[in-house]
């Protein structure tokens, strides 16, 4: 964990990590940071994004956020509570239910449940809420099972307590087996819920079926689990992957794993080739790493890399991918839109929106992203406006491209060159077609270089495609 040199650094840090703190210092705190405290950010304009709807919360801090069918489950930061918010018209979502995760069932009448919401899954109509407890005297780390058949009515079900007490900082649900990651400890719980009856559950679940340890050398912060495959963030350790596809009757098996700093969230593309990580530190960006299949290991290679200056944000924070695109919490910055190109495993920028104009540096903003209802309806979760839920279209208004000037065709090779009107879409996708082929390119701050050599004879015609309409065609005469 970083050593911050500043009070937000501090308290930034204590909430990167998830873990509980006395709230008469956190308000203490907030009281030398709002006299500290650069003027606050303004809030960015939306690219290619819109606001469809927001829940604004109930006050307090708030974490990640999962949906199911017409409903987002948004975890409360510092309580163990579940805000089920029906978004069935995402212009107008609503709360429906708030779910408080015992600390043994039945609950103990007029207690107050200790610990702090920090991961919810959602999955063949059952809610696992993770609870951190390793800095709230107590209080029992754990993961809580509820009974999400009918969303607006949560039934606690089972208290799964196979973390020695400690922290479950993130929790993840795949085939029948619920996987844990440590708050403190290289460690990762799996439990066999493959048999598990809602409607006949125990209350108590104390035995694991694996329990990998050594992942990494300090903790574990992310889990994902896709395709037989688990991807952990390892902190300090990087990225750990392991094969699970078999494990009903074997222990996963490591196949491979690649450096990291503060590698604190973790998602592969759909079709496994890629992995993302993001480090969650001062600057920290998202990492792409491709996988290259080896008999009976792969091995990790970088492919591309970004990070945001400091002024624009803390530190990217969480990510999704839905196929092959990447959708990123990051802080002040909000949400973030990337494709990641099949091939290359370059990043394509694709839209932005601000969830909330935070002061640069306070490790505020946007904290969890899920896009997996469709890309009109992306749930993003800030850490104190709760719920925004966004239209990513992706379409470049032809405003933000200026100029497309130095556009020439010699010895076969076409070159053109398009001016952009700031830096906000840096990393933007172009595509031209010329002589029938599809040609792409990428902005690099104000301005995108088409560069290609295809033995181009006689006349030509280049066109802009995408975005469509901005410039007429240029005829070109190859010579």
């Amino acid at each position: 964990m970083m050593q911050p040199d500043t009070l937000s650094g501090l308290f930034g840090a204590t909430r990167r990590r998830g873990l509980g703190y006395a709230f008469a210092i956190v308000e203490l705190g907030a009281a030398i940071l709002l006299t500290l405290a650069p003027a606050a950010k303004a809030q960015d304009p939306p690219l290619s994004a819109s606001l469809v709807g927001e829940w604004g919360g109930i006050g307090g801090e708030y974490g990640d956020v999962w949906g199911d069918g017409n409903y987002a489950y948004v975890c409360s930061f510092g309580a163990p509570r579940v805000h089920i918010i029906d978004i069935s018209d995402p212009s107008a979502p609503f709360e429906a239910a708030r779910f408080v995760a015992p600390d043994q069932i039945p609950a103990r009448r007029g207690l107050a449940q200790g610990g702090s919401a920090q991961d919810v899954k959602v999955a063949a109509g059952l809610m696992f809420v993770g609870v951190d407890a390793s800095e709230l005297p107590g209080s029992n780390g754990r993961t809580v099972i509820a009974d999400v058949r009918d969303p607006a009515n949560p039934i606690a079900l089972t208290i799964v307590d196979t973390m020695d007490q400690l922290g479950v900082h993130n929790v993840f649900y795949a085939g029948g087996y619920l996987y844990q990651a440590d708050t403190e400890r290289p460690i990762i719980s799996i439990v066999d819920l493959t048999t598990y009856d809602p409607d006949n559950a125990p209350s108590l679940i104390t035995t694991e079926k694996w329990r990998l340890t050594g992942v990494g050398h300090d903790s574990v912060h992310d889990i994902t689990v896709k395709n037989g495959r688990l991807y952990a963030a390892a902190w300090n350790g990087g990225l750990y992957v392991y094969d699970v596809s078999n494990i009903g009757v074997a222990a996963p098996v490591l196949l491979g794993t690649y450096p990291g700093k503060a590698t604190h969230s973790v998602w592969p593309t759909g079709d496994g080739r890629f992995v993302v990580t993001g480090e969650e530190r001062s600057g920290g960006g998202i990492k792409v790493h491709r996988v290259i299949e080896n008999v009976g290991s792969i091995t990790l290679e970088l492919t591309d890399k970004l990070k945001m200056k400091s002024r624009d944000a803390s530190s990217v924070h969480n990510q999704v991918i839905a196929g092959n695109r990447l959708y990123n919490s990051w802080y002040e910055a909000g949400l973030r839109v990337y494709d990641i190109d099949p091939q290359s495993g370059l990043l394509y920028f694709v839209a932005a929106y601000d969830t909330e104009g935070g002061f640069a540096g306070s490790f505020y903003g946007a904290w969890g992203v899920y896009p997996l209802l469709g890309p009109d309806r992306v749930l993003v979760s800030d850490i104190r406006s709760a719920l925004s839920i966004v239209n990513v279209h992706g379409q470049v208004p032809c405003g933000d491209l200026r100029r497309l000037r130095s556009v020439k065709c010699k010895r076969g090779r076409i070159k053109a060159k398009v001016l952009m009107n700031d830096k906000l879409r840096d990393r933007q996708r172009l595509t031209f077609s010329f002589n029938g082929v599809s040609l792409d390119t990428r902005v690099k701050r104000r301005s995108a270089k088409l560069k290609h050599d295809g033995g181009y004879t006689g006349p030509q015609t280049l066109t802009l495609t995408d975005p469509p309409g901005c410039f007429p065609p240029v005829a070109v005469d190859c010579g």
